[in-house]
């Protein structure tokens, strides 16, 4: 994220499951989020107020998705490999999730969309979006 807030040239930003005691945004509580786009992929359900406030200073195009069944290992391929020695259902599900996510969200963010559109997304496991502003309307595109 910090190469996000240092470099202009960079349209948007990814963070997969990364949060220490700064949140998703750095290593330091007061770090800001950047001005781009930007999506955190968690498995963490609860979020501090405090990240929420950072969240909506962001602006639009900030997004959290959160894959609620998920295990931290199961964000890499490395859960697709451990299974065959300890099978669980959910990793190659939250893999598939991942990475429909991370192509959603870079397909539109380098198209530049003013409406933001997951719905397409094909989601073996539960997953939920938060979009920032929180208090904003949803843009939902005509049929």
């Amino acid at each position: 994220m910090e190469t996000c807030r240092s470099n202009e040239i960079v349209r948007a930003c990814l963070n997969i499951d990364g949060q220490g005691a700064g949140g998703p945004f750095g290593v330091l509580f007061d770090d800001r989020a950047p001005i781009q786009p930007v999506m955190f992929i968690t498995k963490e359900t609860l979020i501090h107020p405090d990240l929420v406030t950072r969240f909506e200073e962001a602006g639009s195009g900030a997004f959290r998705a959160v894959l609620p069944s998920a295990g931290h290992g199961d964000f890499t391929d490395e859960a697709l490999l451990a299974s065959a020695l300890n099978p669980m259902a959910a990793a190659g599900d939250v893999v598939d999730v991942s990475r429909g996510l991370i192509g959603a969200f870079f397909d539109q963010a380098l198209a530049e969309e003013s409406d933001w559109d997951f719905r397409g997304l094909d989601a073996k496991t539960n997953v939920f979006i938060n979009v920032f502003p929180l208090g904003g309307e949803p843009q939902i595109p005509e049929a």
